[in-house]
């Protein structure tokens, strides 16, 4: 791991000797749990895990979703290769849980892993792990499992399993829960992180609502409309959460009637109206005009 993280030429050799398939086997390697009384036993089992996670994390082509060395991650497509990588999710400790969120974003983005995200996405006890991640006590556990479900949600197929296993719900509690003044305990948890959270949250309910389910979701989820009214116009250096929100409401807007009257009483045209006055990009500008077009007929 140290050869890894401290030198690229170390890295190179390792990936080109093997190390990556090997490191992702011993972390995912299925065996019985041992009995009652040799519980420290599956406890130093998951200490190695762990560490081989860590190892092979280290190893992944960073920002190169067409890499080859990223076929060897379709190991888990084995049943019980897939099953340890959910206990690891439920039962891990913090710095696990965010590198497997990780492992699931690369996973989810790379071209020859496709159908291994399928695959997981189409698994109940997956989205069981992974949601109450994204309210998780350590903000780069919740950061990493946020952008772990937008990257997953941005696959077309994935989008049906994702909003039936309540990935909507949990999205617009975490946007509750991460913009809620109530504590500044929670501003702090997720921050750091806290506007990537939020615009990949954003990114995650629009990837969900350009589906016709998804935009049904979207409307029927209580409040959902107001959050995204309420991310329309985010003070921010790209303003990419704010795009994100006028898209979902656009989609969510065609679907709904209700929608669109539900908008425009949060105050949507003065979000709008001053969204197009910022330095938003031409792309977001022709969205928001979109989307006051549709809502004059309200």
């Amino acid at each position: 791991m140290a050869l890894a993280s401290e030198s690229d030429v170390g890295r190179a050799c390792m990936i080109q000797l093997g190390f990556l398939p090997v490191l992702l086997q011993l972390a995912f390697h299925h065996a019985p749990p041992p009995p009652w009384d040799q519980r420290h036993v599956e406890e130093e089992k998951e200490e190695e895990e762990e560490l081989a996670l860590q190892c092979a994390l280290g190893l992944l082509p960073s920002n190169d979703p067409a890499s080859p060395q990223l076929d060897c991650l379709n190991v888990l497509r084995n049943e019980a290769s897939l099953a340890s990588f959910v206990r690891l999710l439920e039962r891990g400790r913090a710095r696990a849980k965010a590198g497997l969120c990780r492992l699931l974003e690369t996973i989810a983005a790379a071209q020859s892993t496709q159908m291994l995200a399928l695959v997981a996405a189409a698994s109940p006890r997956v989205w069981q792990a992974l949601l109450p991640l994204l309210r998780h006590e350590d903000g780069h556990v919740s950061c990493a499992a946020v952008r772990a479900v937008a990257a997953v949600c941005a696959n077309e197929p994935a989008r049906a399993s994702a909003i039936r296993h309540g990935a909507v719900a949990a999205l617009f509690k975490l946007l509750a829960w991460s913009s809620s003044s109530a504590s500044e305990k929670k501003k702090t948890t997720i921050g750091g992180g806290g506007g990537a959270a939020t615009s990949s949250a954003l990114a995650a309910v629009e990837a969900l609502a350009a589906s016709e389910a998804g935009a049904r979701a979207v409307a029927r989820e209580p409040g959902a409309v107001r959050a995204l009214v309420r991310h329309v116009f985010m003070m921010s250096s790209t303003n990419e959460g704010g795009e994100h929100a006028v898209a979902a409401l656009l989609a969510v807007c065609r679907e709904s009637r209700a929608a669109k009257g539900e908008a425009i009483a949060a105050g949507v045209v003065t979000q709008l109206l001053l969204l197009l006055q910022s330095q938003c990009g031409a792309r977001a500008k022709a969205k928001v005009r979109a989307l006051l077009k549709l809502l004059k007929s309200v």
